[in-house]
Order: C-alpha cells, then sequence, then structure tokens
C-alpha cells in the first residue's frame, strides 16, 4: 500500500470507526497507528496472516465505500481550507482596522468592529477543531 494511500485509509478510519466492531478496530488501530505489520497482528490475534489480510481488505473496501457515498473526509477538508482562509482574513483585516484606529475620531466604532472580528475568530477556531 502506497503512504498516501495509507494516510488515506487513517483518516478515513478516524471519520468511520464507528462503523466497525470492536474486532475490526482492534486490527484496524494494530495496522494503521501502531504500523503493525499483517503477520505481528497474525501473531497477536493468533490467527493466519491471511485472515488479517482479509479482514484489512475488506475493513479497506468498506472505508473507501463509506467515504465515496458520504463524502465526510472531503467536506472535513474543505471546512478546514475555508477555516484557514477566513483566518487569515481576519488576522489581515485586524491589522487594518489596528492601523484605522489611530486615524480615526470615532474609537468606539473600531472597538464595535474589533468585537465582531473577536467573535469571528472564536467561530474559525471551532471549525479547525472539527
Amino acid at each position: 500500500m502506497q503512504l498516501d494511500d495509507l494516510i488515506n485509509l487513517t483518516k478515513y478510519y478516524d471519520i468511520y470507526k464507528n462503523n466497525f466492531n470492536s474486532n475490526q478496530q482492534e486490527i484496524l488501530n494494530y495496522y494503521l497507528y501502531k504500523n503493525l505489520q499483517i503477520s505481528e497482528i497474525a501473531e497477536i490475534k493468533q490467527v493466519t496472516r491471511q485472515a488479517i489480510f482479509n479482514l484489512i481488505t475488506l475493513c479497506t473496501q468498506k472505508l473507501q465505500k463509506l467515504e465515496n457515498d458520504f463524502g465526510f473526509c472531503v467536506k472535513l477538508e474543505s471546512l478546514k481550507n475555508i477555516s484557514k482562509k477566513l483566518y487569515q482574513n481576519n488576522y489581515e483585516l485586524q491589522n487594518l482596522i489596528s492601523e484605522s484606529k489611530k486615524k480615526c475620531t470615532n474609537p468606539n466604532l473600531i472597538d464595535m468592529f474589533l468585537i465582531k472580528l473577536d467573535y469571528s475568530n472564536n467561530l474559525i477556531k471551532n471549525l479547525e477543531e472539527i
């Protein structure tokens, strides 16, 4: 399996892991997070390598199908990109407001903008945590 495929598989598993039973989750955790080889997992679980290979193959197919059907991983990446752009725009806006505050005759108006900007930044941070 290519590294990019493994990374995508891990992202999908982070989102869809509740769709697997505890045995499948345990094996996928060994494979994806602990980077154990199929033979090592087979030894731990006391089953054949073929059984582990088959289970990982079936789970991989299920993860890909779930992502194809629902697209949560793609949507999540899109939200993260939007969040980063919003954060950058807010940062630039904050700098513009600070410069304007030096020249403005009504500082209360600028303070209102700063309050709104802080609120917007908090919303962005919440988006980033998704």
